[in-house]
């Protein structure tokens, strides 16, 4: 039997239980004035069986119900027939209420779909996709021609019931006619439509009649008007797809489509908010056209480039003072004979800045996030708490004694950090050697109690003050915990330090001098257009400690990329002007290409929805859902799409798993479209503009 047989079998029975029991209390309660007691609602069962032979008998059915207190027979059928008449009457005008919903939801569905169908003449006889069912024509009756019609907003309006002017909606005020006029602005530069027709949409004062299209101007003005222009409040014009001024110029788009032949638009970045994009099929070369073409059209402000694909360095914008972080050296040095001399590769120290508690802490979270498991149980938010202050004390112990970062990984296998000279990988090996179990114990190796007298000697009075424990305090007790916990632990910060053990990771690790030392603050604050191309080789495991059984054999360097664009992103954030800035720079634009293979960073979430209201946007692109949840839990979905300003998904894809995509992450209403091609890309409504309808884009590689 089908589950919803089930489950209207199983409402039908509770549902005529509450009738019978309901009927008998209500009746006897309009007879005699007062509820029967005791009536128990476990009884009802019996009680029907008895009706349904004798439907008379009420005493019998109620055997243990004072037979006075009952209602007569008469009263009892009325009260339940008029129960019954009213629960049909609520359950026929919900059910009805669900058809139409559906109903208006499937027809706004091929609005939609029309409006995002390609281009072609229509023939003599046929309908328009979004006019009614015509009236067939009398047998061998001559075929009138179509009726010619004015392109405008009038014939985009049409595209519902032929006849009729849909109903007027007041504009909203100037506030929300500032985000419309810049969304029109940003139509006109991807070529939804044209750009004097986006502007005169922006500018069009609502309450006057729209120019018409029939007589349109002879030559062009010389001084086009501000798109910035806002339309007095509470005035009332037709609705033409949309209250705004974009809805006008999408208006204006979809009447000039039709036998005009105007080409899929090109995409350009938005010119403010964050961008979330699935790619489930995407190849390399599709990804590469939508980030190099970002790259590209951002002319100024700072750029933050993440990405496992060199080709993005090599073609990088010549008028852009670029920086790279390349630890596995995924780029080359270039030709000398040639000419061409890039810059070094950039160096950058994981625990700079962290003798501050916060950064010591955010630094751990963001080097340890890699080798977290997706499921958050008691046991992992154990292992995580206390991997987390073991890396974090000794971030901060190396930060506040001034040495290198290769300490860390050697207070971390348990060997002696005293010896400060040197920089070669000798003492590193053991960071690849170690095994789950090895060089954990007790914790009381000689480099980890000298990570402890470190933070001992270290205290300041602020941290005294906090009440707080203190850190030295809090690392002796974590090295003293129970062995498998403490095991666990040990191996997760391990595996996030274990590409250390590469010469050429460690050099990048450590800066030689502040010409070779990568600074996010002077890219940030520079006022120039720089920008840090952050390279590392992409996985899409879990890291596991190295030399273990189940853990690759190669060193990933994705901890390091983590913590550092979560860096550039928390010192953008603190930056910005709403927190206090008193520069008023531009902010910077991340390109976050497979982010969560490359440099997944604990705060993306925290960007995607809440980075446009500190001046960051952000273009992040993600293979699927189910990649993301691998990364940020089961809520990555909610977190990195719902809440981003604008979603997109890359195309190529089928009809069948474009439907399947957009149901899984909570789009399941635009899921009847057509197909994406290997350089088209589908931009659905954002949060800020739910009503708007899902636009198709065309990925072009620069120059092309």
């Amino acid at each position: 039997m089908p589950d919803g047989a089930i489950v209207g079998l199983l409402a039908v029975l509770l549902g005529t239980t509450v009738l019978v029991w309901g009927a008998t209390g209500l009746g006897a309660l309009i007879s005699h004035g007062h509820f029967p007691h005791p009536l128990p609602f476990l009884s009802t069962a019996p009680a029907i069986r008895h009706l349904a032979t004798a439907p008379n008998d009420l005493p019998g059915a109620w055997p243990g119900t004072p037979a006075g207190s009952l209602p007569s027979p008469a009263a009892f059928w009325l009260t339940f027939f008029a129960l019954l008449a009213v629960a049909l009457t609520l359950l026929i005008s919900a059910a009805t209420a669900r058809a139409k919903r559906r109903a208006a939801h499937s027809a706004a569905v091929r609005r939609a779909t029309v409006a995002t169908q390609p281009d072609r003449p229509w023939n003599e006889g046929e309908a328009h996709p979004g006019a009614g069912p015509a009236a067939p024509a009398p047998h061998n009756a001559p075929v009138p021609p179509p009726p010619r019609r004015a392109p405008g907003p009038r014939e985009g309006a049409s595209v519902g019931m032929p006849g009729r002017l849909p109903a007027p909606v007041t504009v909203p005020v100037a506030g929300d006619q500032g985000a419309s006029a810049d969304r029109a602005s940003w139509s006109a530069r991807s070529g939804t439509v044209p750009e004097s027709q986006a502007a005169s949409a922006a500018l069009h004062a609502p309450g006057q009649a729209h120019p018409p299209s029939s007589a349109p101007s002879s030559a062009p003005s010389s001084t086009p008007p501000s798109p910035w222009t806002a339309a007095p409040p509470s005035a009332t014009v037709p609705r033409p797809g949309g209250a705004t001024a974009a809805g006008w110029a999408r208006a204006g788009a979809r009447a000039g489509q039709f036998g005009s032949g105007n080409p899929t638009p090109r995409f350009t970045m938005p010119p403010s908010g964050t961008v979330c994009v699935f790619a489930p099929e995407a190849g390399s070369a599709a990804r590469r056209a939508l980030v190099s073409s970002v790259i590209a059209e951002t002319k100024s402000g700072p750029l933050v480039v993440v990405t496992s694909d060199p080709f993005l360095w090599d073609t990088r914008p010549p008028y852009r003072r670029a920086l790279r972080f390349d630890p596995q050296h995924v780029t080359t040095e270039g030709d000398e004979d040639a000419g061409d001399t890039p810059p070094p590769r950039g160096r950058w120290a994981p625990h700079s800045g962290c003798a501050e508690p916060v950064v010591a802490t955010a630094r751990a979270r963001a080097l340890l996030l890699p080798t977290a498991r997706p499921v958050a149980d008691r046991e992992e938010q154990a292992v995580r708490a206390l991997a987390e202050t073991l890396l974090r004390c000794w971030l901060r112990a190396a930060a506040l004694d001034g040495r290198p970062f290769r300490h860390v990984a050697r207070w971390a296998t348990g060997g002696s950090g005293g010896g400060s000279g040197g920089g070669s990988a000798g003492g590193l090996g053991s960071v690849a050697g170690h095994g789950p179990g090895n060089g954990s114990g007790s914790g009381t190796g000689g480099g980890r109690q000298e990570a402890v007298a470190v933070l001992q000697s270290a205290a300041t009075a602020a941290d005294v003050a906090s009440g707080d424990e203190p850190w030295a305090g809090q690392l002796q007790a974590a090295l003293l915990h129970a062995s498998p916990t403490l095991d666990a632990a040990l191996g997760r910060v391990r595996a996030a330090l274990g590409a250390v053990a590469e010469l050429h990771v460690l050099a990048a690790c450590t800066p030689g001098g502040p010409e070779s030392a990568l600074d996010p603050e002077a890219l940030l604050t520079g006022g120039t257009a720089g920008s840090l191309y952050v390279l590392g080789r992409s996985g899409d495991g879990r890291l596991r400690e190295p030399g273990g059984d189940s853990g690759p054999v190669a060193h990933s360097a994705m901890p390091l990329l983590s913590a550092l664009v979560d860096d550039v992103v928390q010192r953008a954030w603190h930056s910005s002007p709403q927190n206090g800035s008193e520069r008023p720079l531009p902010g910077p634009l991340l390109v976050l290409d497979d982010i969560a293979a490359v440099a997944p960073f604990p705060t993306l979430p925290q960007l995607m929805a809440d980075g446009t209201a500190q001046g960051l946007r952000a273009l992040t692109l993600l293979r699927s859902p189910e990649q993301a949840r691998a990364r940020w839990g089961e809520r990555a979905v909610h977190s990195l799409w719902t809440t981003a300003d604008h979603r997109a998904v890359l195309g190529p894809l089928s009809p069948a798993p474009l439907a399947a995509l957009l149901a899984s992450v909570g789009a399941a209403e635009y899921a009847p479209q057509p197909g994406l091609g290997e350089h088209d890309m589908l931009l659905l409504p954002g949060r800020h503009h739910p009503a708007e309808l899902p636009q198709r884009f065309r990925i072009t590689a620069p120059g092309a």
